[in-house]
C-alpha cells in the first residue's frame, strides 16, 4: 500500500493549473479528494489520483480554451472572412464546386473552375478585385469575358450589375439565333 502524500496549502500540481486548499472527505470507495482552487477562481473537489496522473488539470476550463482555440485555427485559414469581398469569393466556389448550388449543373458541364492562385487564396482573389478599383461600395459583377472559360484574371472583368446583364441578354439572344439556325439547316420545324 502506497503511503499517503500529505500536501500543504498552496502546493502546485505539475502542468496544473490547480492549487491545493484542503483535505476533503474521502468517497465512500475509498478515493481520496482534495479541495483545490483553480487559477481562474473556481473552488471545487478532485481526485488525487487525477490530479497526480495529470488528467485533472483544471476545473474544465483549460479544456474549454483549447477547445475554443482548435475551432478557431480549424476554421480560420486566412481571418478575412469579414472581408467585403469575401462573399463574391464563396459564390464563385459554390458555383462551380458544390453540388447543392442551383448553378451547378450548368458550370459542371461547361467545366468551368476557378485558377489555383483565386482558388487556393483569398487574399489573391481580393487583391485583383481591389486592381480593378472595386470596393465594399461598389455594386458590381465578375464577368467572365469567354462564357465557356473559368475564373482567372485574364478572363474576368468586374461590370456593373447593368452592363452585366446586357451582355447576357445579348449572348442569350445570339445562341438562340444561332440554335434556330441550326434547327433550319436541319430541316426541322420549331
Amino acid at each position: 500500500m502506497r503511503a499517503k502524500i500529505e500536501y500543504t496549502k498552496g502546493y502546485r500540481w505539475p502542468d496544473s493549473r490547480v492549487v491545493f486548499i484542503s483535505n476533503a472527505e474521502a468517497t465512500e470507495s475509498g478515493l481520496r479528494r482534495v479541495k483545490v482552487e483553480c487559477d481562474c477562481g473556481t473552488i471545487f473537489l478532485a481526485y488525487t489520483s487525477s490530479l497526480q496522473k495529470g488528467s485533472a488539470k483544471s476545473c474544465g476550463c483549460l479544456a474549454k480554451e483549447l477547445s475554443s482555440e482548435r475551432l478557431t485555427k480549424r476554421l480560420t485559414k486566412h481571418g478575412m472572412c469579414n472581408h467585403w469581398a469575401y462573399s463574391r469569393w464563396e459564390g464563385m466556389i459554390q458555383r462551380c464546386e458544390s453540388m447543392n448550388h442551383k448553378s451547378f449543373k450548368c458550370y459542371e458541364r461547361k467545366q468551368i473552375g476557378i485558377c489555383f492562385s483565386w482558388r487556393s487564396n483569398f487574399a489573391n482573389f481580393a487583391k485583383w478585385l481591389e486592381e480593378q478599383g472595386m470596393t465594399a461600395l461598389s455594386d458590381f459583377e465578375i464577368h467572365r469575358k469567354d462564357s465557356s472559360e473559368g475564373y482567372y484574371p485574364d478572363n474576368c472583368v468586374c461590370l456593373t450589375k447593368t452592363e452585366h446583364r446586357d451582355i447576357e441578354h445579348a449572348r442569350m439572344k445570339n445562341l438562340r439565333a444561332e440554335r434556330k439556325e441550326l434547327w433550319l439547316l436541319k430541316g426541322e420545324k420549331r
